[in-house]
């Protein structure tokens, strides 16, 4: 979530946002609505994922947890899945993963599988 004063940057900024209470229960409408915005504004899209995105409670894998803050994995996938899809995709970054918050490796399996999902929507495109 965020901070008041980034949201204001942000508006300030022009940048479109998408907070999570504009996701939660609606990730492929909400990802279809932010492409529809990068369209008019952006030629190649490169998607920049943090993996902070991700509400702590499902995937603790974040740099800096935060609980009951962000949308559920598989919202983010969903979402994910969207944008890799879009023909203008042209990569893929992923950030903000401390692999010291995986013991046994199975957080990461599941980035890992969900993202491979997502990028396979950008093979198929």
């Amino acid at each position: 979530m965020l901070e008041p004063a980034e949201t204001e940057r942000l508006r300030r900024s022009g940048l479109a946002t998408w907070p999570v209470n504009k996701i939660t229960g609606r990730p492929a409408e909400a990802a279809a609505e932010a492409l529809a915005v990068l369209q008019r504004r952006a030629g190649p899209l490169l998607v920049h994922f943090d993996v902070d995105a991700i509400d702590s409670t499902d995937l603790p894998l974040a740099n800096y947890p935060h609980f009951n803050l962000g949308q559920s994995f598989d919202s983010a996938m969903t979402c994910l899945a969207a944008f890799c899809a879009h023909p203008r995709f042209a990569g893929l970054v992923i950030t903000e993963v401390n692999p010291d918050h995986d013991a046994d490796g199975t957080l990461l399996t599941r980035l890992i599988d969900g993202v491979a999902t997502a990028l396979a929507g950008a093979a198929k495109s």
